[in-house]
């Protein structure tokens, strides 16, 4: 007999990718679901994917009162929030020397001021909920040296840390939670096989090689990967999601 109330969640860039993924996984859990991106006509092919009572919801993370709209619209249609997932992000591909005054603007407004936007207007709402708010960072951001020609993004990745930090200590009534997400070895053939070809058999690590790890200790770290549990209100830290198990490890972490 299941007496809880359905998971109320707002999954931001849900209309393609990992936040996708997401918001099809949370669903599939019974979770009520937002799909929020800025492509009204592939979020409405999404949510009818996904069923469940799910919601699409036109939302521009770089406007203020489209945000405030958007929050709203969701509330309204599931009689609160419980958590808000920010998956949007945009990177440049180019040496810093390369990267221009707009390419950095349109970079800080989608990774870290649009996260700060769509919080503004949730934040009352997952408080009044004891609720949680989640946002894919990166690897790269606080955990590994950047990635060649991904400088930039690396460091709006981690202004987007420290941000999630302030929003802790400002609200501690809302949990507050960032993923890490990425790869840090073997990363070349991946790389390679998407376009990257200054990687392609390189393994990076503050520009020497990393060690290996003897079988036996990448067996003990799969083990504790697996066994790590994470709940977003009560553990404020950052969570590391091996790239090949992410969708399904998130998914199973937001909706405990």
């Amino acid at each position: 007999m299941h007496d809880t109330p359905p998971l109320r969640v707002a999954v931001v860039g849900a209309s393609a990718g990992l936040g996708r993924c997401i918001a099809m996984g949370l669903s599939q859990r019974n979770a009520r679901v937002a799909f929020l991106a800025r492509r009204r006509d592939r979020l409405v092919k999404a949510a009818d994917e996904a069923g469940n009572g799910a919601l699409a919801v036109a939302c521009d993370v770089t406007d203020s009162a489209t945000c405030r709209h958007a929050v709203d619209e969701v509330v309204a249609a599931f009689g609160g929030l419980d958590a808000l997932v920010y998956t949007t992000g945009v990177g440049v591909l180019a040496p810093l020397t390369d990267v221009s005054g707009d390419q950095w603007a349109n970079l800080f407004a989608t990774n870290v001021t649009g996260a700060s936007l769509i919080t503004a207007a949730a934040a009352s709402h997952l408080a009044a909920a004891a609720g949680s708010a989640i946002y894919l960072s990166s690897l790269s951001a606080s955990y590994s040296a950047p990635w060649p020609l991904l400088g930039a993004y690396a460091v709006s990745k981690a202004a987007l840390d420290k941000l999630v930090e302030a929003w802790r200590i400002e609200h501690p009534n809302i949990g507050f939670t960032r993923l890490a997400d990425g790869v840090q070895q073997n990363l070349g053939p991946r790389c390679a096989r998407e376009g990257h070809p200054i990687l392609d058999g390189q393994r990076l690590h503050a520009g020497r090689p990393r060690r290996r790890r003897s079988p036996r200790r990448r067996g003990a770290l799969r083990t504790r990967l697996r066994q790590q549990q994470f709940h977003p209100v009560s553990d404020p830290g950052a969570t590391a999601i091996r790239c090949r198990r992410r969708t399904s490890t998130m998914v199973k972490d937001i909706s405990r």
